[in-house]
């Protein structure tokens, strides 16, 4: 599973137009199968900006991404980054779940 986390610092009179790019291209990754989700948060604080992240199945399938048309709109809204970015990209080849947390609740039982 990969993670895309950007931090973006969108000028207040740019804001919204950020927005709805991100939430157009939302709406248009909800067809692909390896999209596992994505999420907009607009902060106010410490400093105005918003947080855009995406969950992909592989890094094959984030990749194809970044290399898509579509792409276009995120670089795009990079763009309006009154500042530099932040983006960062987590890959995790062996994700955990609950046998994680068992295994860690039972060590802290010993």
């Amino acid at each position: 599973m990969v993670f895309s986390v950007m931090k973006l610092f969108i000028p207040v009179e740019r804001r919204a137009e950020a927005v709805e790019i991100l939430t157009k291209i939302q709406g248009r990754l909800e067809i692909c199968t390896d999209h596992l989700g994505s999420w907009i948060q607009e902060r106010d604080h410490p400093c105005s900006h918003i947080v855009y992240i995406e969950h992909w199945k592989s890094e094959e399938s984030i990749f194809n991404h970044i290399r898509s048309s579509l792409y276009r709109g995120v670089l795009a809204v990079i763009e309006l980054s009154s500042q530099t970015p932040e983006v960062n990209y987590f890959f995790d080849s062996q994700p955990e779940g609950m046998k994680l947390i068992e295994v860690i609740r039972q060590e802290s039982h010993r």
